[in-house]
């Protein structure tokens, strides 16, 4: 009762987060560029909310074998939900210098709440139930996506900024709340490495090349993924100018509905022994890249929309390979 009682506090949780997290993304690369209109803002705003999340990856690990439980996650949704409010009460033409540092919190807190969630799973799930609630989860997130690119533009276009910046930091608040009521099992196992982490790493990467190959092709894709995030809302205000949160909004939301239906499409490949999953993951990754390239290419919002179903769908193989 208890397993099935967190599954869907968890569940919830990650998809609330996630909607959040969305929400904002759309919001806030829209707001910057309107704010400064340039396109330099815009790319050192989403590098510092990138570099947020590659912090948190960096000690994630390490943060979460010293404090556990809920507290951290309780902590890192308050603090989203705080760097968000922080947009209401400073005036607009104060919060250029202020931007960076809220993207980069945003992308800590994001990633610290995704991977402090997932690495207790096993003391919230219990062993026959992990794999049931990990698809919850997934789907979860993919969901939010779709609904949180969506919901963002629409909610700007009808009420403003201010508005969908007061809803998000909500969000967050809501998610911390859902936590609340998690109950833990103890953690009598103590998981520290022999020879740590990078170690482990660079063992496995020398003895299976295709892996490092993925990994190589898999730093390429985060830099490409930097760069149309910063073309999506500069592509948007070019095709819109009337209307750029509404064609961000939908532009991501048509790619997450197509990384949605790429993972649905690839859980249905799998073999029992789930082979081919390098050919997958490679095929995956070039039809994400050339939806990219020909949705920049685009001089209408129907040929942008157009080009994002394949982007989405190949961005949602790789990630489900």
């Amino acid at each position: 009762m208890i397993t099935q009682r967190n599954t869907h506090l968890i569940v919830s949780a990650r998809l609330i987060s996630d909607f959040g997290a969305f929400l904002n993304m759309v919001a806030l690369a829209t707001y910057v560029y309107l704010l400064s209109n340039s396109a330099m803002s815009v790319g050192i705003f989403l590098a510092s909310r990138v570099g947020g999340g590659i912090f948190a990856s960096l000690i994630g690990t390490r943060f979460y074998r010293r404090w556990q439980g809920r507290a951290p996650l309780i902590a890192f949704d308050l603090l989203r939900a705080a760097l968000l409010g922080l947009l209401l009460i400073i005036p607009a033409s104060q919060q250029a210098w202020l931007l960076p540092l809220i993207a980069f919190g945003l992308g800590l807190g994001n990633s610290m709440f995704a991977i402090g969630l997932n690495s207790q799973l096993p003391r919230l799930i219990a062993p026959a139930q992990l794999l049931k609630a990990n698809a919850w989860i997934t789907s979860a997130s993919s969901a939010a996506m779709v609904g949180g690119s969506l919901v963002s533009g629409l909610l700007v276009a009808a009420f403003g900024f201010e508005t969908v910046f007061a809803l998000n930091a909500l969000t967050y608040v809501l998610a911390a709340l859902l936590i609340v009521p998690l109950r833990f099992e103890k953690n009598d196992v103590s998981e520290q490495p022999q020879r740590g982490e990078w170690f482990a790493l660079r063992q496995g990467l020398r003895s299976v090349p295709v892996v490092a190959a993925m990994l190589a092709v898999t730093m390429a894709d985060t830099l490409g993924s930097a760069a149309h995030n910063v073309g999506f809302p500069i592509i948007s205000k070019l095709l819109t100018p009337e209307a750029a949160s509404t064609t961000l909004g939908l532009a991501l939301a048509v790619w997450a509905s197509g990384k949605l239906l790429g993972a649905r499409i690839a859980s249905h490949l799998k073999g029992s022994e789930n082979s081919h999953l390098e050919r997958r993951f490679f095929c995956g990754v070039a039809l994400m890249s050339c939806g990219f390239i020909l949705m920049f290419q685009q001089h209408s919002l129907y040929g942008l929309l157009l080009f994002a179903l394949p982007a989405g769908l190949g961005d949602g193989l790789p990630k489900s390979a």
